[in-house]
């Protein structure tokens, strides 16, 4: 099956992800059915999208013509057997396993066998259900880390045991079609790759708060006006609900002490305060008119704040070399990512080019003299034998991670994933991604 074979989306999940999904596809001209089992959740539903369609329409994320076209292609179901003509599932319910397995395992009778069954799961592992779904070759997690321009319009593509290389290249193509940036792993990887990026940043910019007692507002000074983010660790965290960050921490695994103790702080501080972010009002920031978007919130002494996005940056790098060391995935799609997450015109890896390999290499090692941890000097091993060992030293070599003098993170199409998703996106008429607008 091809992209333009895709015309009936059923989405599972009428919660606040599946609706976001289901009006993405649908104002980018899908038949979308929105399944719940709740008649309540699905009562709700369309006036919930309606709301989300206006501020997609504010932000000129969507085009009026856009937000009609996109409720004439929608419905709404309690009935599973509505899925019988679905050509992609896509699954947005409770982060439970057993109860994802049932799910899959009802519609997997419904549907027909080209169906393509997608989960958006941020927690699990999909091969804990892909047999349920009866069709492991045709399964794969395709996680939205957002959905507008203005959320970060990034889509994990993620295969499990069995999972075809045909429907990778689908899920590649549909991402582009809907105006998502997809990033495709090579192997199963709990947090992704977006995910692992942006929570070791948060971890992080905590540390700094809390134990070195920097501002919260230097942090993102320096993400903002050194490291050239849209948006810094704590305005973004504002975005996202404090409160909602304050569960993922608390469900940390017990050795990430740091989260821990974040967020104790968050509940005391914020939280039992009412200060929840962006949503009440206030939270680090008060709303609307933030300070980090005030002209002057930039006007600082950037040598003082140097070390301080030294050390973000480094948050960003380690958890890029150990995704691209472990073979979870490839250096441009952690790249593609890390440029949309911050709003960078360079990624991790075309900076290390920019640096030259053989000083990254001088300073990886030097830092696993002194390590812990036995895979930073994995890193730096790999790093000496697949790319300074080759005379690969990045830009003054004329090769490292990329091609110079027009290397690929430069392409036009880069961000899409490639030529073949340009064309996706054009055939369907949906919006080219833009990273002008992407945040942290």
């Amino acid at each position: 099956m091809k992209v333009n074979d895709i015309r009936h989306v059923f989405v599972i999940g009428a919660g606040t992800m599946g609706r976001r999904i289901a009006l993405r596809c649908a104002s980018s001209g899908y038949d979308v059915t929105v399944y719940d089992a709740s008649p309540e959740a699905l009562k709700k539903a369309p006036e919930l999208m309606r709301n989300e369609a206006t501020e997609a329409l504010e932000n000129k994320w969507l085009t009026a013509i856009q937000s009609q076209d996109a409720f004439a292609h929608l419905r709404f179901t309690s009935n599973p057997q509505d899925a019988a003509t679905a050509d992609l599932i896509s699954e947005s319910i409770l982060e439970d396993p057993d109860v994802k397995a049932k799910v899959f395992a009802q519609f997997a009778e419904i549907c027909p066998p080209h169906t393509v069954f997608t989960t958006d799961t941020s927690t699990l592992a999909p091969s804990l259900y892909s047999s349920a779904t009866g069709r492991p070759d045709r399964f794969a997690a395709f996680h939205f880390n957002g959905v507008w321009p203005g959320y970060a319009p990034l889509v994990d593509v993620m295969p499990v045991s069995g999972t075809s290389q045909e429907t990778i290249e689908l899920l590649r193509a549909f991402a582009s079609s809907v105006g998502q940036i997809p990033m495709v792993l090579k192997r199963e990887t709990p947090g992704y790759i977006a995910n692992n990026i942006v929570g070791n940043v948060y971890v992080t910019a905590y540390r700094l708060v809390l134990q070195r007692d920097v501002p919260f507002e230097d942090v993102d000074r320096a993400a903002m006006g050194i490291l050239g983010m849209k948006m810094g660790p704590f305005g973004a965290l504002d975005f996202d609900a404090l409160d909602f960050i304050m569960h993922q921490m608390q469900n940390a695994p017990e050795g990430d002490v740091t989260s821990k103790i974040a967020a104790n702080w968050l509940k005391r501080e914020y939280i039992d305060k009412g200060r929840l972010g962006r949503k009440s009002g206030r939270g680090f920031y008060s709303y609307p008119n933030p300070a980090f978007e005030r002209p002057d919130f930039l006007n600082f002494d950037k040598p003082s704040l140097q070390g301080v996005a030294d050390e973000l940056k480094a948050a960003i790098d380690y958890v890029a070399l150990r995704l691209v060391v472990n073979g979870a995935a490839s250096f441009d799609e952690v790249d593609r990512a890390v440029m949309v997450l911050y709003c960078m015109p360079i990624g991790c890896f075309g900076l290390f080019d920019r640096e030259g390999l053989d000083v990254v290499w001088r300073n990886l090692q030097s830092y696993a003299e002194t390590s812990d941890d036995p895979e930073d000097q994995t890193i730096a091993d790999w790093l000496k034998k697949d790319y300074l060992d080759k005379g690969l030293l990045g830009e003054k070599s004329g090769r490292g991670f990329y091609a110079y003098p027009n290397p690929a993170f430069q392409r036009p199409d880069f961000l899409t994933g490639g030529e073949t998703q340009t064309r996706a996106v054009k055939q369907t008429g949906a919006q080219e991604p833009k990273r002008d607008k992407a945040i942290v």
